[in-house]
């Protein structure tokens, strides 16, 4: 199965690639710089992702893109432009985007977007001093990580009303993803970023992978059978691949 990541070096900007299942590196064009996850819908067949687009004068008044391309396409393109929405996360089967939109007024919002249109469909106000960072759906529902005054913490959204799943903490929480009954994220609690599960079937909290330096960006196989990462090393961060039978 092929790869699709983001790669940069020192000497090489920043750049969508295709690795193969030999190893080999395709690259799909050139690729702005962002913190937000690459998110695959497959009923719509894209890869989505968020970029930053800072304003001209004022930094306060920066706007997001959320971008997509599609399978077997390099050409980039856009779903909206000129709002606050980051970290864009296909239902499964639906093809509804989920997004964490920021408001003006410092609070953060879970907004739905037409896939095709880009427009809005129903945005949800989360409550003053919970700010959203990053979601995930399971079913019907969207699981989202917020940080507030406490630490980062891990939230159900359902009905309109966030419900709380794991109590905020001390650490950083991001790349939220489901697999099964379980949701995946990355964590900071030992001191280094490691993929963590959580189990809505009944509540119980788990580490997944431990390396010596950190590890990020986690996709799990098709089949299920290993975990793609990108992992800290003295020579940068390198894709690395283990058998899910191996993990902790």
């Amino acid at each position: 199965k092929n790869i699709i990541s983001v790669r940069a070096s020192l000497n090489r900007p920043c750049n969508l690639a295709l690795i193969n299942g030999e190893g080999r590196e395709t690259s799909l064009g050139a690729f702005a710089t962002t913190d937000s996850k690459l998110s695959y819908s497959p009923t719509g067949k894209r890869i989505y992702w968020s970029e930053n687009i800072p304003d001209l004068r004022w930094s306060l008044k920066s706007t997001s893109a959320i971008r997509y391309i599609e399978d077997g396409k390099a050409r980039k393109r856009s779903l909206t432009k000129g709002l606050r929405l980051y970290n864009p996360t296909p239902h499964p089967s639906e093809g509804t985007v989920a997004a964490v939109e920021h408001k003006e007024n410092t609070t953060t919002a879970i907004t739905l977007i037409n896939p095709d249109t880009g427009s809005p469909i129903k945005s949800v106000l989360l409550p003053a001093g919970m700010q959203a960072v990053d979601l995930t759906w399971y079913e019907d529902r969207i699981i989202f990580s917020a940080l507030t005054s406490s630490g980062y913490g891990l939230y159900s959204l359902q009905d309109g009303k966030p419900t709380t799943l794991l109590q905020p903490q001390s650490v950083k929480m991001e790349n939220l993803k489901t697999r099964g009954s379980d949701i995946l994220f990355t964590c900071d609690r030992t001191g280094v970023n490691e993929l963590y599960a959580y189990s809505i079937a009944d509540g119980s909290l788990y580490q997944l992978t431990s390396t010596r330096y950190g590890s990020n960006h986690h996709e799990f196989s098709e089949d299920g059978k290993w975990l793609v990462m990108s992992v800290n090393s003295h020579e940068g961060k390198i894709v690395h691949r283990a058998a899910a039978a191996d993990l902790l």
